[in-house]
């Protein structure tokens, strides 16, 4: 993603993309999660790892049943073999991050639905995950229920006109006021047609 506010920053913003996107620092990325002395369970998304270039994080989110203690990074780095492990502590708790897990999960799924020969497995698997985490997806909305009541359910229902308040700076006159007359003078001309043709009717029969 790339944001320009100026068009004269176009070529500038172009040409620093290209250059970063053809010089990866490292490719072939994959990571080995660990919990103690043996490998953890992850549901890892996205799946297939980009590659990393340089300004730019890789943000990677994972749903577990125990946190790992810790991550193998390996790649690529030029021509040469890459590897890091990494230490995970000092985390801390905070809300919000399986709906983060769940929307990238779900965009890995939408990513294997181009090449799928039945995409039903695919929207099943959004479903699950979208109605679970209570997301917005392509098979999924939000509905807004009212659970507050207006009147008792054994109460009559009354009908009435409802006052509307205008946006400031309005005038009712503008609003309300008496609609511009835009229609034609038809039935007037034709009324004065008619008439004109019975006095011509008149001053034919007294010529004769």
């Amino acid at each position: 993603f790339t944001y320009i506010d100026n068009g004269a920053q176009v070529q500038d913003r172009i040409d620093r993309l290209f250059r970063q996107l053809s010089t990866p620092v490292l490719t072939d990325l994959q990571l080995r999660w660990r919990r103690g002395d043996g490998d953890a369970v992850v549901s890892q998304t996205p799946s297939r790892m980009a590659d990393l270039y340089a300004g730019e994080p890789l943000i990677v989110a994972l749903a577990a049943d125990s946190a790992p203690t810790q991550v193998e990074i390996t790649g690529r780095f030029g021509a040469m073999d890459w590897q890091q492990s990494v230490a995970l502590s000092g985390g801390s708790a905070a809300g919000g991050i399986h709906a983060l897990w769940a929307r990238r999960t779900i965009d890995d799924c939408l990513g294997r639905l181009a090449g799928a020969e039945d995409g039903e497995p695919v929207r099943q698997a959004v479903l699950k995950l979208a109605l679970e985490h209570r997301l917005v997806s392509r098979y999924t909305s939000l509905v807004a229920v009212e659970r507050t009541p207006r009147r008792p359910t054994d109460a009559e229902l009354k009908s009435g006109a409802m006052p509307v308040r205008l946006p400031a700076g309005w005038s009712a006159g503008a609003v309300f006021g008496r609609l511009p007359g835009t229609a034609t003078p038809a039935p007037l001309f034709l009324v004065l047609g008619l008439a004109g043709l019975a006095l011509a009717g008149v001053l034919r029969r007294r010529w004769r």
